[in-house]
């Protein structure tokens, strides 16, 4: 049996997403989306790419590890000589960078 649900926000990924029309199924007694998480991951970091405004800290986070980069990695491909920035975009947590 599935359902649908309106809408729904996921935190899973460090920060609110929200889901319009989701299928749901029913998985130990509870309701749960029934969704591919790892094609909601790709669509989210292409939204993101896209966003018009700063990314928040917990979306820069999110990228970094969607890309499986270190802070220092991640630094010098944005063209930073430190790490550092990275860190402090980072705990500026659901702030714009």
């Amino acid at each position: 049996m599935q359902r649908r649900k309106d809408k729904i926000v996921i935190q899973s990924l460090g920060f609110p997403v929200v889901l319009r029309n989701v299928p749901m199924r029913k998985f130990r007694g509870e309701w749960e989306p029934d969704i591919d998480w790892n094609a909601l991951q790709h669509v989210v970091l292409l939204v993101l790419a896209h966003k018009p405004v700063s990314l928040t800290g917990n979306e820069v986070r999110f990228v970094r590890q969607f890309l499986e980069m270190t802070l220092k990695e991640f630094a010098n491909a944005c063209g930073l000589k430190s790490h550092q920035s990275v860190m402090n975009w980072e705990r500026k947590g659901d702030e714009p960078t």
